[in-house]
């Protein structure tokens, strides 16, 4: 059921639909487009900084944790990793959840990683299980926009086509990028 995975574009295909859920359901900003850059995240994977966890349920991918890891420069011979994204199917949450959590502990545990960085949203807040885990909240994050937002419609739709893994209608008269989204 959980696994370690390479993070190949096959991975990044069947893990569209996930994605796009996952944006819908934790974004603060949703007119800032979902749009990964899989080629700086295939240099840091090849580079060895990228771990990606799954987890799936008969072969189908559930959910997904992605990690940097490093050794950090202000703290040599720290190694850390911290969380870059987190999801698991809402059928999965709760105890499923909970161990694939532990899980990937021990697994980035047994690479010699010393601290575990995880970033939690207030509007979705699963503190408590980490808590659970032995985490302990250190720092407060604040966002500011400095480009006011917009673009409310044009994101449902990018968010849909990225989803779908589908090309912009040209009548839409929106650039694309190679993603098939704007």
């Amino acid at each position: 059921m959980f696994a370690s995975e390479s993070l190949s574009p096959e991975l990044w295909d069947e893990a569209a639909p996930l994605l796009a859920r996952h944006y819908r359901e934790i974004t603060q900003w949703p007119d800032i487009v979902l749009a990964p850059d899989r080629e700086t995240y295939a240099r840091a994977h090849d580079a060895g900084a990228i771990r990606t966890f799954t987890v799936r349920d008969t072969g189908a991918l559930v959910g997904y944790a992605l990690f940097v890891v490093t050794d950090t420069p202000q703290c040599r011979g720290s190694r850390q990793a911290s969380e870059q994204a987190l999801y698991m199917d809402p059928r999965y949450r709760g105890w499923i959840a909970m161990r694939f959590l532990a899980w990937c502990d021990c697994a980035l545990r047994i690479e010699g990683v010393q601290l575990v960085l995880r970033h939690v949203k207030l509007a979705h807040d699963h503190g408590r299980l980490l808590q659970r885990l032995g985490y302990v909240a250190v720092e407060t994050v604040w966002e500011r926009r400095l480009d006011g937002g917009s673009g409310l419609d044009r994101h449902d739709r990018d968010l849909d086509r990225f989803a779908d893994r589908r090309e912009p209608d040209p009548a839409e008269g929106e650039r694309s990028d190679a993603t098939g989204t704007t």
